[in-house]
């Protein structure tokens, strides 16, 4: 019986771009605009600057934000760099949606057309999205996200490079295999961008040695033992690795339109909004030493993200606190209030500012937020107590007031709420989820208070940029992504979603710049 790799190998030098739903383009479409939105956002910044002193003075490969040039290696490792050093990229099922499959394809842009790099990037996040989604029940979800990282650009890689199938398995198993496990706290701080750069590269790296005969373990994933136990997989959903051809991962993609992991964006961009009903309703900013306090109630996803990145001083992508902190600061939440410099200057009305922000856990947002998840995961699943086991594992440190501490209590609350879940746990449900309906639930309610005594509140379900949102406003987000407060680009944005597809790939990425 073929490898589960080889499986994949065979789907992705197969597909036609003909095959491929016209929503699921569409979706590829604006990611390229999103990433490259990222990528211009990003380009001043501390990571890119590095990257190009220290890197060759030119090469055969355009960049996005710059008028520089590099050869094929290192435009990877820059974009992805510029796009993760903040963790601006979009995301599936709670992991990096893989910037290195969009950097692969224009890094190959010279020698294909914009339909041929669309088809390569689709390739890319189907295969990266199974495997962040069968790693969807871990304790914390890093340890994965190099693998699906390499994954995603091998995958777009092989198939622009022309290769086999065979060679193909490889580069995938190569990729895997080579980008190990990342360090969570290597995610957390300003090391991100090189550490999710350098699994990029172990994907691209890949791709070169399946093409020269150098084979991968293809049998990697074939058993949750191996690597899903080093992962920390503690219930791998391999069922969610099949079904290439009536299954699309990508309806799940949410772009990125603030910088920070998804976890946190949903309290983040709550206080936005009120910060921009605060500006209508006064006519004025809301300055920092006017805040009083801020209360965030969310589910356990942000509440984990703040106790993880509390003793990592520059952990701001991941700290919901500290990015409320720079938001009020700044009015904006971008690149820019990532860098250092910016940082070290705000050092003082930052850290009094976070001290006044306090991230509670809120049982009703995390039973939400589980009640979807469980949803669209049982049919993955052929053991519901294996299920229940795995979600029970990941809920140790809650803290559970008014209920009992028992280690079953979680079940307890559950089995309090009559609704679907528990129906669905019961009568095994197993129809196909609906990935086009995935919503990131981390819902949030806010209250800010100001120093005059009074309050601003806000509830959200979902992040910007996502299924819970209408699909125009998610597309006009993109759209300013990309132009970065430039009238004209912001204006010429919409029409890129329509160039032919048969447009050389040089002459789209030079539309990207």
């Amino acid at each position: 019986m073929p490898t589960q790799l080889a499986r994949w190998a065979r789907w992705a030098t197969a597909l036609d771009l003909s095959e491929v739903p016209a929503d699921v383009l569409h979706r590829a479409r604006l990611r390229q605009l999103s990433v490259a939105g990222a990528a211009r956002a990003s380009a001043a910044g501390t990571t890119a600057q590095a990257l190009l002193a220290a890197g060759p003075t030119r090469g055969s490969c355009n960049l996005v934000g710059t008028d520089r040039t590099l050869p094929r290696r290192e435009a990877v490792r820059y974009h992805v760099a510029a796009v993760e050093s903040c963790a601006f990229d979009d995301h599936l099922f709670h992991a990096p949606a893989g910037a290195g499959a969009v950097a692969a394809g224009w890094a190959w842009a010279r020698e294909r057309s914009l339909g041929e790099l669309l088809l390569a990037s689709v390739i890319g996040m189907e295969l990266a999205g199974r495997l962040a989604l069968a790693c969807t029940f871990t304790p914390r979800p890093g340890p994965a996200w190099g693998a699906v990282q390499a994954l995603a650009t091998a995958a777009a890689g092989a198939r622009l490079a022309g290769l086999t199938p065979e060679a193909t398995a490889h580069a995938l198993a190569l990729a895997i295999a080579g980008a190990g496990i990342t360090s969570w706290p290597a995610l957390l701080g300003r090391g991100r961008g090189a550490a999710l750069s350098a699994a990029a590269l172990v994907g691209l790296d890949a791709v070169d040695q399946a093409a020269q005969g150098l084979e991968g373990p293809t049998h990697l994933l074939d058993t949750d033992a191996g690597w899903f136990a080093d992962a920390e997989v503690a219930l791998p959903l391999r069922g969610a690795l099949d079904d290439l051809d009536e299954r699309w991962v990508t309806r799940a993609l949410a772009h990125g339109l603030t910088p920070g992991s998804v976890h946190l964006q949903v309290p983040v961009e709550g206080v936005h909004e009120i910060l921009r009903r605060h500006l209508k309703a006064a006519e004025k900013r809301l300055r920092s030493d006017q805040v009083d306090r801020i209360v965030l109630r969310t589910s356990m996803n942000a509440w984990s993200m703040e106790r993880l990145a509390a003793g990592v001083p520059d952990a701001m992508t991941h700290s919901v606190a500290r990015s409320v902190a720079a938001l009020i600061v700044a009015h904006e939440l971008g690149p820019a209030q990532h860098e250092p410099a910016w940082q070290a200057e705000h050092q003082v009305a930052l850290d009094d500012l976070a001290a006044r922000v306090t991230v509670e856990h809120h049982w009703p947002a995390t039973v939400a937020m589980l009640e979807h998840l469980l949803a669209h995961t049982l049919p993955f699943v052929d053991d519901t107590r294996a299920l229940l086991g795995a979600v029970e594992r990941m809920l140790p440190d809650l803290p559970r007031p008014g209920l009992p501490r028992d280690s079953r209590e979680w079940v307890a609350l559950l089995k309090q709420r009559p609704d679907r879940l528990l129906r669905r746990l019961l009568a095994q449900d197993a129809e196909a989820p609906d990935l086009s309906a995935w919503r990131y639930d981390f819902r949030a309610e806010i209250k800010l208070y100001t120093t005059r005594g009074g309050w601003w509140p806000e509830r959200r379900d979902a992040p910007e940029g996502s299924n819970g949102w209408p699909p125009e406003r998610n597309e006009a987000g993109v759209f300013d992504k990309l132009a970065q407060g430039h009238a004209a680009r912001r204006e010429a944005a919409p029409g890129l979603l329509e160039r032919p597809l048969d447009t050389a790939g040089t002459a789209w990425l030079d539309a990207l710049r």
